[in-house]
Formats: C-alpha cells, structure tokens, sequence
C-alpha cells in the first residue's frame, strides 16, 4: 500500500504536536510494510527529495515575496508540483494530510481514485484568531483581511477530503459547530509518545536534574504563548508562597518568556521559579519523574493534551484546567485535579490542598496503568491503522 502523508513541517526539522502525530504515524505504517512518503515545507538548506529512515521525504519551498492575496494558491500549487514531480511515478491509496496547505497539494496532485483522510489537529480558523489577536497592529490588519480567506480554506478542505478524523470529541464540537461536517468525523485519541520507559525515581531524577531533593516541586512546560495560560501560574504561585517553601519548573520557550520572568522578580519569586527553556528528551524524562505535580493551565484552545498523557507516563499527576478536551484525558482519572480556567484563585487553592494532602491524587501505578490501558500505542494504533486503510 502507497501511504502519502501531508503536512507542514517534518517534525525532525522543528518540533510541534502535528508534526510528532504526523510522523510518528508515519514510521508506524512503514512499520505494517507499506510505502511511505512524507510531503511538507523546507527552507533553503533542506529541499528536495529524501529518504529517512526508510520514509521518503519531499520538502518543497513556498514563493515568497508575492502577493498577499495569491499566496494561498501559490503554496497548494508548489506544494502539488513537487509532489508530482519526486512521486509521480506511482499511485498512492491513500493520502493522509495534518494542515491545509500541504494537504489540498498532495489532494491536487493524486486526489482523485486515493481515499483521501484529514486529521484536524485544531479548528485553523479559531487558532489564528487567537495567535493574530496577540499580533499589534499587523494581527489586526490579518484578522480584518484574512480571516474570511482562512474559512474559506479550511472549509474547503473539509470539502474535499473523503474522511475526517480528529483526536478529541471537543474538537470535534469546534469544527462542527463552525462547518456542520460532524457526520465526517470520526474520533480516534492519540497515543503517549513515551514507551519502554526506565524509570529511576524521583531522588535520582532530582539528582540527575540538579533540582532540591526536599521540597515540593511544581512542573510546567508549554510554548510561552498568551493562551497557554502561564501568567495565571506566576500569580498562583504569589498565593502558595506565604504557607510553603517550593520549586516551580516552568520550561519552554515562546514570545512571553521575558514578561513571565520580569512578573515572578515584581513578585519576588525569583528564589522559587525556574526558567531552564527547552529540555532535551533525557531532561523531560527525567523532569517528569523528578515533580510531585504537572501543571496544565492552558486558557484556549486546548485540542487534545498529548501532554498530559506523557506526564501520566511517568507516573506524574497533572492540575489542569477544564479547557477544550483537557476534561477528556483528566477527568476518568483524577477529577478533582481540575479547576476553572482562568480561575487563579481556585488554581492557589487546588496547590495549597495538594500540599496538604487533601486532594484526592492517584498514585503513580494508576496513573501508568490508565494510560497503558487506555492511550497506549498497542491500544490506539490498531484504530488509527484500520480507519486508515478503510475498505483498501
């Protein structure tokens, strides 16, 4: 079977939670013994064709420097030119999209005789708004002359593509509500990107980290954005300080990085959150062992919370608030681990009771064996492998 995945980015080339689905997915079809491509945006140093661990890779370049109005078009047909030009010379079943662009490319190109799927991975429409809307005075001129070209794109793809599928019944509510496709949709989880874990426990990890081996520890990591929610921790935290000695980890990188940390030194915090930015993959292991507790206070547009299944993982317990699909993942198993979003008062108050003891917390076992039971790959693959294939 030929499996043409379309997406914007390799997840290779830079990290993002639809990359990591698209190629992970990827590698696990390759894995069934199909033929696999990967179509998705390069830059100067890394266009062409490749192959990478036995998936061939197209990276194409977008024009720049053209019209506003024509660059939509332009991107659909360089992305369907180079997808006909390196993989041309064979019929591909099925073609798999994550984001728009790339997706209606590679549609363009074989569409027509492929079952053809997208993964919504957010509403497209809803996501910018909110990214524009932080942007000054350029993110009000893309909200008053590009958000209508936006619906039209999104809607056109949920149009043209044979199947829907999205990782969360929140997401899928979203894009009904706005397109009225919900008889497209189909609902299939993802699954916890961490397996055969060794698992060193929470002194050595603390060790291995550099992080005090005595107090309790909060842990966060998200990109820095506005709808992420992380200003509400910093105040939180001002609330929790008076009654406990602490560690908040919060890491990541994003543009409101600098503001949080000028916010915790006003609040004289400096002594009790860490900034260390990005953590490689032995760091985030590690971090995950080494918290008492996860911290999730995602204010927007939360589609799924593939986050919150890493931390289970590794046995860590999450706070999160009960934005978009956060409720799905968290509820099952520890409903008193969620609190209002944008409620810093509540988020101080769920903080203090955990230290306490009185929340009620699963313990590490549980929380492992929900997600081994639940969102593992062996579990979750299989529905994702036989939706896609379908009647092929």
């Amino acid at each position: 079977m030929n499996y043409l995945v379309a997406v914007d980015r390799l997840y290779l080339d830079l990290p993002g939670g639809a990359y990591k689905i698209a190629w992970d997915v990827a590698c696990n079809m390759r894995d069934e013994g199909h033929q696999v491509a990967l179509l998705c945006i390069g830059d100067k140093s890394k266009a062409g064709n490749y192959t990478y661990e036995g998936i061939e890779v197209v990276r194409y370049l977008p024009r720049k420097n053209i019209n506003p109005l024509q660059k939509v078009e332009s991107h659909i047909s360089t992305a369907c030119a180079a997808a006909r030009s390196h993989l041309g010379n064979r019929k591909w079943d099925i073609i798999h999209a994550h984001t728009p662009l790339p997706g209606l490319g590679a549609f363009r190109a074989f569409g027509q005789g492929a079952r053809t799927v997208y993964t919504i991975h957010s509403p497209v429409v809803s996501e910018q708004h909110i990214n524009w809307s932080n942007q000054g005075l350029s993110g009000w001129l893309k909200l008053l002359f590009g958000m209508g070209k936006l619906e039209e794109l999104e809607k056109a793809v949920y149009q043209k593509f044979n199947i829907l599928q999205a990782l969360s019944q929140y997401t899928k509510n979203e894009i009904s509500k706005l397109y009225n496709v919900g008889d497209k949709i189909r609902v299939i989880p993802y699954w916890s990107p961490f397996n055969d874990i060794q698992y060193v426990g929470k002194r050595c990890a603390r060790q291995k980290l550099g992080w005090p081996i005595n107090k309790p520890i909060f842990f966060c990591l998200r990109r820095m954005t506005a709808r992420m929610g992380l200003a509400d921790v910093i105040e939180a935290m001002k609330k929790v300080t008076g009654r406990y000695d602490f560690l908040l980890v919060m890491a990541g990188d994003g543009p409101l990085r600098e503001k949080l940390k000028e916010r915790t030194g006003k609040l004289r915090l400096n002594e009790k959150v860490l900034f260390p930015g990005r953590l490689t993959d032995q760091q985030l292991t590690m971090a995950y062992q080494a918290a008492d507790i996860f911290l999730l206070p995602t204010i927007m547009l939360e589609c799924f919370g593939i986050i919150i299944l890493e931390a289970y993982s590794f046995g860590c317990p999450v706070l999160a608030s009960d934005c978009g699909a956060i409720p799905e993942l968290v509820r099952p198993i520890s409903p008193d681990l969620i609190f209002p979003a944008s409620n810093v008062e509540v988020l101080a108050n769920k903080l203090i009771s955990f230290l306490d003891k009185k929340l009620c917390v699963p313990d590490a076992s549980e929380l492992i064996s929900y997600v081994h039971n639940n969102y593992s790959r062996e579990v979750l693959f299989p529905k994702w492998r036989d939706f896609l294939l379908g009647d092929l």
